[in-house]
């Protein structure tokens, strides 16, 4: 498997009526912190490819010939809450700047398709003969759990502020930072043996910049005279394109 390109994409999603509390700093209100759950969407898939080429091994005997897997995979990630934190500065009433790191672990399903073909040696030296090359489709998949880590800084104009409603709107840059363990699963393909490629312990991870926006409400309410809080983000990167609420 290709370790640097594990993709998964998680759509933007319905804004959800959840509220997490907001507070201000004693006596700067141009300080505004923000904290509480958030819930990231996972009900889309992505896939991606790999290519991996290497002798056929069996300790008991020398080298018996050469594998080549040609594998595509399918990854879904499952729906989770996870954790957020924002600070904002605010320059005036219209415009602030914001500065967001998020948290969530998600379960991950991965499949396995594709072929693999095994070219036996013969010889000695031993030497592959293609001409008896036998080929095998490739069957499996597993889970696993994901660490996705999301910092972005954005822009938000308070295109609404009134007393008892704060409504903000602003681009996002960010990226998206993600480390995938498998916990178990496997994929074989059958000749004249069974080869199992064993997916528990294997991991991925990558970290991928991108562009979006943040959409954000507060309402009063809130303990200790803060505010309740809901906010939409989602970031595009290409190939991880997260969205929060």
């Amino acid at each position: 498997m290709n370790r640097n390109r594990l993709i998964v994409f998680l759509p933007l999603a319905a804004l959800l009526p959840l509220a997490v509390p907001t507070s201000a700093l004693a006596g700067e209100r141009d300080h505004v912190i923000r904290g509480g759950l958030l819930y990231v969407a996972g009900t889309s898939e992505s896939s991606g490819s790999a290519a991996v080429r290497g002798e056929f091994l069996d300790p008991r005997f020398p080298p018996l010939g050469e594998l080549h897997r040609d594998s595509q995979f399918v990854i879904q990630a499952e729906n989770d809450f996870g954790i957020a934190v924002e600070y904002e500065y605010k320059f005036n009433d219209l415009l602030g700047l914001n500065a967001n790191i998020s948290y969530t672990r998600q379960v991950v399903e991965v499949t396995y398709s594709g072929t693999a073909t095994f070219t036996p040696y013969w010889g000695d030296p031993p030497t592959p003969v293609p001409e008896q090359a036998d080929i095998s489709p490739i069957v499996g998949g597993g889970f696993g759990k994901m660490d996705l880590v999301l910092p972005t800084v954005s822009a938000s104009f308070h295109v609404l502020r009134r007393d008892k409603v704060d409504l903000y709107i602003g681009p996002s840059l960010g990226f998206a930072a993600f480390n995938a363990t498998y916990e178990s699963g496997s994929y074989t393909s059958v000749f004249s043996f069974i080869n199992i490629q064993r997916l528990a312990g294997m991991q991925e991870g990558d970290a991928q910049l991108g562009w979006g926006a943040v959409l954000g409400l507060d309402l009063p309410g809130g303990p200790g005279g803060g505010r309740f809080s809901i906010a939409a983000r989602y970031l595009q990167t290409g190939e991880l394109n997260p969205a929060t609420i």
